[in-house]
């Protein structure tokens, strides 16, 4: 029997059973059977697209994570659901040109998307062929494991809320595509009622 290696740490340990889109994005998505709904575009190239149904259990898991990291991204998990969600900082309706969030927690915010798109990185399902970070992705998972949310401009994250008739769409989650914008590449994310934007590049100047 091959020995079972963290893709976090690299170390030796049994590995869990662990969520490549965390457990908290999913209260929006269950049915009654538990059961949750995931949309995703057919074609992430265009933007009026029709989004497809698609009934999955529980979630993405993959034999990822050693229990000690296992334990690491559950606390970075537990801190974004405070202020994403507990605190409601996210208003139910929408119907202005921006709008600003303030008081996050810079670190434990930013690690918690990072964490998202790395575990995305490193699943073998064919729904995340498009999330390949090269080199990048052992720079991300040492990031976690430091609990380090890097400098400002290293691996920014760029949030675009989803509104339809003033009301955000908690209730979309779609696997990452990568594409390049203005010479670089980047990664869209969708979840948590927003499209998350993941500039991934030397020069990782970008706006939109």
């Amino acid at each position: 029997m091959s020995a079972q290696i963290c893709k976090l740490c690299e170390k030796e340990g049994k590995l869990q059973n662990s969520h490549i889109f965390p457990e908290l994005l999913f209260k929006f998505h269950y049915d009654g059977n538990h059961s949750f709904i995931r949309y995703q575009s057919p074609h992430p190239n265009q933007k009026d697209v029709e989004f497809q149904r698609k009934i999955l259990q529980k979630g993405y898991r993959e034999y990822l994570l050693c229990e000690k990291c296992e334990v690491i991204l559950s606390k970075i998990e537990r801190s974004f659901k405070i202020d994403w969600y507990d605190k409601g900082r996210l208003p139910t309706e929408f119907d202005t040109g921006y709008w600003q969030l303030k008081n996050l927690n810079y670190t434990s915010f930013k690690l918690f998307h990072l964490s998202v798109l790395w575990r995305c990185a490193m699943a073998r399902d064919k729904g995340f062929d498009n999330a390949s970070l090269g080199p990048h992705a052992r720079k991300i998972a040492q990031l976690l494991l430091d609990g380090d949310a890097g400098k400002e401009d290293e691996y920014p994250i760029i949030g675009q809320l989803l509104v339809h008739e003033n009301s955000i769409l908690h209730g979309i989650i779609s696997p990452p595509f990568r594409f390049k914008y203005k010479g670089i590449h980047l990664y869209l994310i969708t979840y948590g009622g927003c499209e998350w934007y993941f500039p991934i590049s030397r020069n990782n100047c970008i706006e939109f």
